[in-house]
């Protein structure tokens, strides 16, 4: 019976390990794919100011939302997104992991962002330097499997609104 049971727990440990939702990538990983994604939403204003730029405010679950961890591996990891982001955009990522702690004053900082712009999660809103909504969107199923050019063809969309 005790070498059964030894066979029995590894191939439920495997399996559990299967059941396990893919972790995103951290903000240093994250940061190294080419786009410039900043947490400091007055440096996002700053910056958004000095280069004319709107701020598309991205609302994620990094380690629970397997929409974000999808949206991030098909669009923001991308060329075509990066390409555009860095030349068009100001990024600002917000983060509401789950058994993480970001710090109390992030935190403060993207919940108040969440309650003011954001609606779910993922959310990607687009404000002006002065804090004013231009637009909304998320995860969109159709322009996410046709890739990054698609959706980024989606963000044009919207701020030519």
């Amino acid at each position: 019976m005790r070498f059964l049971l030894i066979p029995l727990l590894f191939c439920f440990l495997v399996s559990i390990s299967a059941l396990k939702l893919p972790e995103k990538f951290d903000d240093s990983q994250f940061s190294k794919s080419g786009a410039n994604w900043l947490t400091d939403f007055e440096m996002a204003k700053e910056r958004s100011k000095k280069e004319n730029k709107p701020i598309m405010l991205y609302f994620t679950g990094s380690n629970w939302c397997s929409y974000c961890v999808v949206l991030e591996k098909k669009v923001f990891s991308k060329r075509a997104f990066i390409d555009y982001s860095n030349k068009e955009l100001i990024l600002m990522y917000l983060d509401f992991p789950r058994g993480k702690r970001l710090g109390s004053e992030l935190e403060t900082q993207n919940y108040t962002l969440l309650d003011k712009y954001g609606s779910t999660i993922p959310d990607i809103s687009f404000i002006n330097s002065q804090g004013e909504l231009i637009g909304n969107t998320g995860y969109i199923p159709s322009y996410v499997k046709k890739g990054a050019e698609a959706y980024v063809d989606h963000l044009k969309s919207i701020l030519e609104q």
